[in-house]
């Protein structure tokens, strides 16, 4: 886009002169297809290669027109020019460079992943009118360019941890060559890091068959079932419950920033200061939305800055304080879970079965009185036959407690 005036643009050219080349440089916005047009005027193509592209990333809900416009507008606009500018030429290739956003998908670059996707769509739509078309879907380059670099140790980290590895100028080299006169419209380009991805929490759809159907087991902090954690805090104490969320913090922290581990992650350290940007802390919001089943803000990084005080947080929506006092369902269920356990311990004591059996009893009939249940004859007769492991079933499937 500066001809010229771009960095390394004499090395090049005399680089390609020395090979035998004829060079002309000209610097030109290809969206712009008067500009375009003239540029071409008295040239016979042969071959176009288009690598132009510019990044705005940002959350979806902060992406203005303008910002999705500015990114669409060297890779849509212009390849729709270079398609239809060049249909007299005889054309050996049509090279477009696409990104592996537009095929797995790039946290805060939707606007990128669309552009490329229509990159993808014109190369098919090329090769089925019998034109030369070819859209490579790149990955991660190690060399950094004017659009990566910006980026910072954090990002890299997170790129690293989501199974694309980088690629090194000679390898990006060897599968432009490939892909050049690879049969398919559009190629994925790129280096997978697979003991990575198989670490990865969130693997693409399109690769999920590289990563073996039984996954590892993960830290319990992050892989714990919502539905029972308001109920596994209330049984507790109140040191328990401050060290389980503040770990729970941590380890999707640590996954966002793409650490293999929670000692990188400060407990009493701010999010910023710890690499945090708009984009990660919506991650670390949706992530612990998610082990948490309550609904968090988008700004809960920011509302509440370190590991520590988030986990506090955390704790007063999950383990209210009439839970603490002894109150509610929770600490109910939770006590009964607890039973559980211990009444598998003692399930061949016929005794002590038929004392729970009759105790139960009586709770049900207080129960009736209280909210007005029924219980029929038939359970009836399940709580006083049954023995440990039944009733904890009849516990699981009859009883509504909620």
């Amino acid at each position: 886009r500066r001809g010229a005036q771009a960095p390394g643009a004499t090395e090049l050219v005399a680089e390609l002169e020395e090979l035998g080349a004829k060079v002309t440089l000209k610097a030109c916005d290809i969206a712009d297809r008067a500009a375009l047009a003239g540029v071409l005027a008295g040239h016979t193509l042969t071959a176009v290669i288009h690598t132009a592209g510019i990044l705005d990333d940002g959350l979806l809900v902060s992406m203005t027109p303008e910002r999705l416009a500015a990114v669409l507008r060297p890779k849509v606009d212009a390849v729709i020019n270079l398609h239809e500018l060049t249909a007299g030429h005889d054309l050996s290739e049509f090279v477009m460079f696409s990104s592996a956003s537009a095929v797995l998908g790039a946290a805060g670059q939707g606007n990128y992943a669309a552009a490329n996707a229509f990159l993808d769509g014109l190369a098919q739509h090329r090769k089925t009118h019998g034109l030369p078309a070819t859209a490579v879907a790149w990955g991660f380059w190690e060399q950094r360019s004017g659009m990566t670099g910006h980026l910072g140790v954090t990002d890299m980290r997170r790129i690293n941890a989501s199974g694309l590895a980088l690629l090194s100028s000679e390898e990006g080299l060897g599968l432009f060559d490939l892909a050049r006169f690879a049969e398919p419209a559009y190629v994925l380009a790129a280096r997978l890091d697979i003991a990575a991805l198989r670490r990865a929490d969130d693997i693409p759809p399109l690769l999920s068959g590289l990563v073996p159907a039984s996954a590892p087991v993960r830290n319990t902090a992050a892989t714990t079932e919502t539905g029972g954690l308001a109920r596994r805090l209330v049984s507790m104490t109140d040191e328990q419950r401050t060290t389980f969320l503040t770990d729970l913090v941590r380890t999707h922290a640590a996954a966002v920033l793409g650490l293999s581990g929670t000692s990188g992650v400060d407990a009493n350290q701010a999010f910023k200061e710890a690499g945090f940007d708009s984009l990660t802390a919506v991650e670390l919001r949706n992530r612990l939305t998610t082990a948490t089943g309550v609904r968090l803000p988008a700004t809960l990084v920011f509302d509440h800055p370190t590991p520590t005080v988030l986990a506090g947080h955390l704790r007063a929506q999950l383990a209210p304080q009439e839970a603490h006092e002894g109150g509610g369902a929770d600490r109910l269920l939770a006590q009964l879970e607890q039973m559980q356990a211990d009444m598998f311990k003692v399930s061949h004591d016929k005794a002590l079965n038929r004392e729970i059996s009759t105790r139960l009893q009586t709770m049900l009939s207080a129960l009736n009185a209280d909210v007005g249940a029924t219980v029929t004859d038939g359970m009836t007769d399940k709580v006083m036959t049954a023995d440990a492991e039944n009733l904890l079933r009849f516990i699981d499937n009859e009883i509504d407690l909620s």
